[in-house]
Order: C-alpha cells, then sequence, then structure tokens
C-alpha cells in the first residue's frame, strides 16, 4: 500500500512516521510488511488508507496540481477534509481510527454485511430492498452509478436480495468482504457514539469547497460540515449524484488519491465526457494532466 507513493515520492515516508506518533501506533509498518489479516481489520484500514490518501494528494501539490473541489466516498471525505485545510491530518488520522473501532464494535454486536449489485435499474433494486424487508433489516447503502448499488443490512434480509438480484438478471451479485453493514440504520449506535468524538475537534473553515455525500451539496463553513458528518455511518453514500453535482458544477477532470483506482471507474461510468484517472496510475505511466 506504502511503496507505491513512496516509489516515485519519497517524501511520503516523512508523512507516514508522522502517522505512527499521531496514533502511537506502528501503521507504517503495518502497512508496508504486516500480514493482510491485521491490516485489513477495520480500525487499521481506515487510518492506513487515509495515510497513503493524503500523500497521494501531496504528491499532487508538490507538483503544482492542486484541486478547486475535493469529495470523498465514505471514509474518502475524511482525506477530502485534510486537503481542504477542515481537519489537521493527525487529527483526522484519530477520527478515523476511531470511527474504524466503533465500526469493529457494531460488527461484533449487530453482524451483517453488505452487497454489490450491478446491472439492474435502481428502481429495480428499490422494489427487491423493499421485498427482501420482510426477512430482516435491509438498505441501500451507496447509490455508486448508473448501475452499481451497494446494499447494507442483516444476513438473511441479504440473501434474500441476492437471489431475487439474479433472477431479476443481474449483471453482478457479490457479497463485500466487509465486517457489518455500514452505512445502514443499524450503525445508528456506533455514529452517535462517533458524534462524540466529532463534537471534541475543531472543524475549520474549508479553504476549497467540499462535496459530501449527504445531500449532496457543497460545504465550505467548518460547524456546516461537522454537522453532515455526524451521522455519516448510517446514511448512504450518494456517489453517483455528487459526481454530477461536480459535473454541473463544471467539473471536467477527476484525479482519484488512493490505494486503488475504483472510483475513477465509477466517475467513468456516471460521466463518460469527463477525464478521470487514479494518481496511481498516473505516477506509474508519468503525469498525464492537472485537476
Amino acid at each position: 500500500m506504502t511503496e507505491k507513493v513512496i516509489g516515485v515520492y519519497p517524501e511520503a515516508e516523512a508523512l507516514f512516521r508522522e502517522a505512527d506518533r499521531a496514533l502511537d501506533f506502528g501503521l507504517y509498518a503495518l502497512a508496508r510488511q504486516g500480514s493482510a489479516e491485521e491490516l485489513m481489520r477495520t480500525e487499521n484500514a481506515q487510518p492506513a488508507i487515509l495515510m497513503v490518501s493524503v500523500a497521494w494528494a501531496s504528491y499532487l501539490s508538490k507538483r503544482g496540481i492542486n484541486p478547486d473541489y475535493v469529495c470523498g466516498h465514505s471514509l474518502g471525505e475524511f482525506s477530502a477534509l485534510v486537503v481542504a485545510g477542515v481537519l489537521e491530518f493527525n487529527e483526522a488520522l484519530r477520527l478515523v481510527r476511531r470511527r474504524g473501532e466503533l465500526m469493529r464494535d457494531a460488527a461484533s454486536a449487530k453482524g451483517g454485511g453488505m452487497v454489490a449489485i450491478v446491472g439492474l435499474a435502481a428502481d429495480t433494486v428499490q422494489q427487491i430492498v423493499r421485498d427482501a424487508a420482510a426477512f430482516g433489516v435491509i438498505e441501500i447503502a451507496n447509490w455508486n452509478s448508473p448501475d452499481q448499488l451497494v446494499l447494507s443490512g442483516e444476513l438473511v434480509a441479504l440473501a434474500k436480495a441476492q437471489e431475487m438480484s439474479r433472477l431479476a438478471g443481474a449483471r453482478l451479485v457479490r457479497s463485500l468482504p466487509v465486517s457489518a453493514p455500514f452505512h445502514s440504520s443499524l450503525m445508528r449506535t456506533a455514529a452517535q457514539h462517533f458524534q462524540t468524538d466529532l463534537s471534541k475537534v475543531t472543524f475549520r473553515d474549508a479553504r476549497i469547497p467540499v462535496m459530501l455525500n449527504v445531500g449532496p451539496q457543497l460545504f465550505q463553513d467548518g460547524e456546516r460540515i461537522q454537522e453532515a458528518l455526524t451521522g455519516q455511518m448510517e446514511h448512504p453514500v450518494l456517489w453517483e449524484a455528487c459526481i454530477l453535482q461536480l459535473v454541473e458544477a463544471h467539473v471536467d477532470t477527476f484525479r482519484e488519491v488512493g490505494p486503488k483506482s475504483v472510483l475513477t471507474a465509477l466517475i467513468r461510468s456516471i460521466s463518460p465526457a469527463v477525464d478521470a484517472e487514479a494518481v496511481e496510475k498516473m505516477a506509474e505511466g508519468g503525469e498525464k494532466g492537472r485537476s
């Protein structure tokens, strides 16, 4: 996770060492050479992803490539807030570590999971969710693209929804490797605890507009951003609507900072005319543009 960014941006190592100090924990060593099982624990994965995402954003900034807007998908909102100057890097690390711990505890208490559905119209998936709700709690957690939605809820209801989706002709139905029903009402207790943690941190006004998943709408006022984040863990991620809002604001170039390029593919499916690329890929093949 860390070696790719250090390979093209050696300064990132100092950022990773700073993360270790902020958390009083060897996150850098874990991300570099720890076991995959330990790294994938949500309380470790979340700060590790934020750490790498901020490093890639710094890589761009050092090359004079700075965003006019920022937007993140779920956990990615915290990286966006660091880039926008709303949160300090150390503050964001501690918050997402705590977020991961709360999600871990919710997984132990609630169980459940998440399922991706690809290739069905949104109204079809909504009907499937209504029908599957007879078997337990189930909700749409991520509105990712025109033909990709993610469901979250109790396992029996999810299993019924998978069966119905296949019968309806879904191109792909896949259980996600997560330990809890994120972005659903089953996360309410965790979200309430996290609200207490958020209230202890000062959210500064953003230097550039931030598109948040709830709404979606652009924010710059720090207090309003803090309020919008309080229910993030239990509210759906309206990713498709976020991207369409940014396109309406005349954004035509998107750069994904993070350890993968999943969002780039989603952006291209939402708005094929835009220039979307993952920074990790840009660094591998040479820089191809400005954002």
